[in-house]
C-alpha cells in the first residue's frame, strides 16, 4: 500500500514538474525579445522662449529623465529598503518573497500579494499588462532574469525611478520632486526621499497634496525610514531626526489644458504654437523628404506626443506675465470678472513676432475669434486717404448728418463739429466725418468700394467679398464704422496695427522660431520673412500723428504711459465689444473686452479699455524692460495737456497761389491743437470789410454802402488803410 501511494505521489510530482516545465516552456516562447533593448520612454515636448524659459509641456506621460548620478543616494536606498531589500542579492526574482506571496494568496480567494522585485516591476511596466494571473507572473519572473542579464543593478534602479508612476500626473522621481517639493530630485533631503519612495505602492492613497493623503504619506514615510534603518542605510539618530521634520508640499502653479501642463495664462498661446509647429514640420517633411502628407502628419504627431522635441517660440515672458497680471487687476477694477472676458495680443512690428498672447479665461480662444472692431477700423482706410498727394492731416472734411444710400449713422451723443481736420476726425473718432472720407475714396473698377479694398490690404482673413456672398458681405458703407459680417480677430488686428509701428510695412505674424530634437538637432528654423508695403511712409507718418492725438487728448488718454504712445479706441454701437489698439515703439497691441456669448456689457467703455494698456506697460517686471522690448527711450510726452483752438482757414481744395483774397464760401473754421496752429500759417485768413471799388478798409463816413464787401485775406496780407477816397455819387 505504501509503495503504491509513493508511486502515485511520485507520478503526481513528475506530472506537476512536467506541467510546470511545459508551462514555463510555453510562456518563454511567448516572451518579447529584449536583447539589445534600449530604455526610451515617452518624453514630453517643451515649449520654450528664446531664452529657454518654460511656457508649456506636452506629453502622454509627464516625465523628465535623470541619471542615477543626479539622484541622492538616500532616495535609491529608500526605494530599495521599502520595495526590494534583497535587490542587490537576487538575479531578478526573490524566492523567499515568492514563497511568502504564495502562502498569502493560498489563504485568500485570489492573488493579493505580489512579492515583485524592483526588476519585476520594471519589466511588468515596460513589457507586460497589469492582469493578475499566474501566467503573467511567470512571464514577469522569466523576463526579470533576462533583464538582469542585459542591465546592471544601477541601470535597473535608474529605469525604475524614471519610469514609476508617482501620482498627480507625474512619472519618475524628477517630476514628482518638482511637483511635491518644488525642487530638483538631486536637492531632496532624507525625509523628502523617504516620502517620495513610499508613494509608488499606492499613489492615490499616499498623495501628499490632499489632507488625508498627507497623513497617510507621513505614516508611510516613517515606515520607509524604519526600513532604511533596518537595512543599515541610516542610523537610528538620523531616522528619528528625519521623522521629526515637517515636510512642506508645494501647490500646483500651472494649469491643465491640452494633454500636458502650461504656465498660467499661456493656454491659448501654447495651442497656437503647437498648431504652427505641426504645420511647419509637416510642410518640411513633405517638401524636403518627399513624404506623403498623411505619413508626415503621423510622424509629427508622434514627435510632439512622445519624442520630447523642443519648440522655441516667440513669446516674451516679461510682456506675457505683465499682461496676464494686468487682466486680473483690470477686470476686478471694472467689476467684470464674473460677467466678461478679454483678450490681448502684442506683435513686434519690426519682424512679426507674437510677443504676448492671451485668449481669455474660457475654453474659447478670443484672441483668434473675430469680433466687431468698432472705430479701430478707421485708421486703416483713413491712412489710404492720406496717400493722396494733396491730402494732409490738416485737410478738412465736413462733420455733420449724412445719408449714403439709406445708411445714416450718427456721432456719439449726436454732436457734430462742422468742418474739421482729418486729425480731429480721428482724435475724436467722429463717425460722420470718417464715413465721408471713406466715401471720398470712391469705387474701384472691379466695383468694390476703395475704402473696403484699402482695409483688405492689411491681410484680414475674415472679410467677406461680394463674389463670396452677394447679399451678406463687407463691401458696404457700414463697414467704415466697424459693422462687419464677422469682424476682426484681435491677433490680426494687432498685426494690422504693427504696420503703423513699422513705417507702413507689414511682416506676417508668427509663433515659432525653431524646433529641435531633445538632443538639440535642428528640425526647423524660421527664415527671415520679407515685409510687404501696405502704406506709404508719408501716409503712415500722417495717420500716426492723428493717433498720437487720440492718446494725448482724445478718447484714449487713459492709455498714456511714460513712453510716447499712439492708438485708437473702438466701441460697437450695441455695447458688446470694446477695444483699444495701441503702439509704442515697435510694439503693436490689440485689446478686446466683451463676452464670448456676445452679451451687452455695462460699466465699461473703450476709454476704460485704454487704461489696460497703461496697466500692461507699467506691470512689466521693470519699466526699463518694456522700453528695451519696444525699442524706445523713456520720454514722457503723453501727459502734456493740449487745448484745441478754432482758426479760420482757406479750404484745402482751394488754390491760394496768386490769390489776393477769398470769399466766405472759400474759407472755413477748423479746430486744431494750439501746438499745430503754425502749420496752417499759409492758409490762415483774416476777415476784413472793404470798399470793393478800392480794396481798402470800408469807411462808413465816405464809402457807398453798395460797395461794402466782406473779404478774407491770408493773415498779414489784409488791407490796413482806411478808404478816404472821394466817391462821386
Amino acid at each position: 500500500m505504501k509503495k503504491s501511494l509513493t508511486k502515485i505521489l511520485g507520478i503526481l510530482l513528475i506530472g506537476i514538474i512536467l506541467a510546470g516545465a511545459t508551462l514555463f516552456m510555453y510562456v518563454s516562447l511567448t516572451l518579447p525579445d529584449i536583447s539589445g533593448y534600449t530604455y526610451s520612454p515617452k518624453l514630453k515636448t517643451q515649449i520654450l522662449t528664446s531664452d529657454k524659459k518654460l511656457v508649456g509641456e506636452i506629453y502622454d506621460e509627464n516625465r523628465t529623465l535623470v541619471s542615477i548620478d543626479d539622484m541622492p543616494k538616500n532616495l535609491v536606498h529608500a526605494v530599495v529598503a521599502i520595495e526590494d531589500r534583497r535587490f542587490y542579492k537576487h538575479h531578478g526574482f526573490d524566492l523567499k518573497g515568492i514563497f511568502r506571496a504564495i502562502a498569502v494568496n493560498l489563504k485568500g480567494d485570489g492573488i493579493h500579494e505580489g512579492a515583485s522585485t524592483i526588476t519585476q516591476q520594471v519589466v511588468r511596466r515596460l513589457f507586460l499588462s497589469d492582469e493578475r494571473t499566474y501566467t503573467r507572473k511567470i512571464k514577469e519572473i522569466l523576463l526579470a532574469v533576462k533583464f538582469e542579464q542585459e542591465f546592471n543593478k544601477d541601470e535597473i534602479v535608474e529605469i525604475y525611478l524614471n519610469d514609476v508612476f508617482m501620482g498627480q500626473g507625474t512619472y519618475g522621481v524628477e517630476e514628482a520632486s518638482k511637483r511635491f517639493f518644488g525642487k530638483h530630485v538631486k536637492d531632496l533631503t532624507l525625509e523628502e526621499c523617504a516620502l517620495l519612495a513610499g508613494i509608488p505602492q499606492a499613489p492615490t492613497v499616499y498623495n501628499p497634496t490632499t489632507k488625508s493623503g498627507y497623513k497617510q504619506s507621513k505614516i508611510r514615510k516613517e515606515e520607509v525610514l524604519d526600513a532604511m534603518e533596518d537595512s543599515r542605510y541610516i542610523t537610528h539618530e538620523e531616522n528619528e531626526k528625519a521623522k521629526a521634520v515637517k515636510i512642506s508640499i508645494k501647490k500646483s502653479d500651472s494649469q491643465k489644458n491640452f494633454n500636458g501642463r502650461i504656465r498660467k495664462g499661456c493656454g491659448a498661446y501654447s495651442q497656437r504654437v503647437l498648431s504652427e509647429a505641426q504645420n511647419v514640420l509637416v510642410n518640411s517633411f513633405t517638401n524636403k523628404n518627399q513624404m506623403s502628407k498623411k505619413k508626415a502628419q503621423e510622424k509629427v504627431e508622434q514627435m510632439i506626443n512622445q519624442d520630447g522635441i523642443k519648440i522655441y517660440c516667440s513669446l516674451n515672458m516679461s510682456l506675457q506675465t505683465a499682461g496676464v497680471k494686468s487682466v486680473d487687476s483690470f477686470m476686478s477694477a471694472y467689476g467684470l470678472k464674473d460677467s466678461a472676458d478679454m483678450a490681448f495680443v502684442t506683435v513686434d512690428g519690426s519682424n512679426g513676432k507674437v510677443l504676448a498672447y492671451y485668449g481669455g479665461s474660457s475654453s474659447i480662444d478670443m484672441a483668434n475669434t473675430p469680433r466687431q472692431p468698432g472705430s479701430t477700423i478707421k485708421p486703416l482706410y483713413v491712412s489710404k486717404y492720406l496717400e493722396q498727394p494733396d491730402k494732409t492731416i490738416y485737410s478738412t472734411v465736413q462733420d455733420g448728418p449724412i445719408n449714403l444710400y439709406g445708411y445714416s449713422p450718427k456721432n456719439y451723443g449726436n454732436k457734430y463739429y462742422g468742418r474739421v481736420t482729418i486729425q480731429k476726425a480721428i482724435t475724436n473718432s467722429l463717425n460722420t466725418a470718417c464715413l465721408r472720407l471713406y466715401d471720398e475714396l470712391g469705387v474701384k473698377e472691379n466695383g468694390d468700394l476703395a475704402g473696403y479694398d484699402a482695409v483688405k490690404e492689411f491681410g484680414f482673413s475674415t472679410l467677406v467679398d461680394v463674389k463670396d456672398d452677394p447679399v451678406y458681405n463687407d463691401n458696404n458703407y457700414a463697414f467704415a464704422l466697424g459693422g462687419l459680417t464677422y469682424g476682426f480677430k484681435p491677433l490680426e488686428l494687432a498685426n494690422a496695427y504693427s504696420v503703423f509701428a513699422n513705417d507702413g510695412e507689414k511682416y506676417p505674424y508668427y509663433f515659432v522660431d525653431k524646433i529641435t530634437t531633445k538632443d538639440g538637432k535642428l528640425l526647423y528654423e524660421r527664415e527671415p520673412s520679407t515685409a510687404k508695403r501696405v502704406r506709404t511712409s508719408e501716409a503712415n507718418s500722417a495717420i500716426v500723428e492723428c493717433m498720437k492725438g487720440v492718446v494725448k487728448y482724445g478718447t484714449g488718454t487713459l492709455a498714456q504711459t511714460q513712453y510716447e504712445t499712439f492708438g485708437k479706441t473702438g466701441t460697437t454701437h450695441d455695447n458688446k465689444d470694446f477695444w483699444f489698439c495701441g503702439v509704442t515703439g515697435n510694439l503693436a497691441t490689440s485689446i478686446w473686452v466683451g463676452t464670448p456669448s456676445n452679451k451687452i456689457l455695462y460699466g465699461i467703455s473703450s476709454s476704460g479699455v485704454a487704461s489696460f494698456y497703461n496697466r500692461y506697460v507699467n506691470n512689466t517686471n521693470e519699466i526699463d524692460d518694456f522700453g528695451k522690448i519696444a525699442n524706445v527711450d523713456a520720454n514722457n510726452t503723453s501727459d502734456k495737456k493740449v487745448e484745441y483752438k478754432n482758426i479760420l482757414v482757406v479750404k484745402d481744395n482751394i488754390d491760394v497761389t496768386n490769390r489776393e483774397y477769398f470769399t466766405r464760401l472759400e474759407v472755413e473754421t477748423v479746430s486744431v491743437p494750439e501746438e499745430d496752429v503754425n502749420k496752417y500759417s499759409d492758409r490762415i485768413v483774416t476777415k476784413a470789410t472793404v470798399d470793393a471799388s478800392t480794396g481798402l478798409l470800408f469807411n462808413k463816413e465816405k464809402c457807398d454802402k453798395e460797395n461794402k464787401e466782406i473779404r478774407y485775406y491770408i493773415s498779414g496780407k489784409e488791407p490796413k488803410q482806411l478808404c478816404n477816397k472821394l466817391h462821386i455819387f
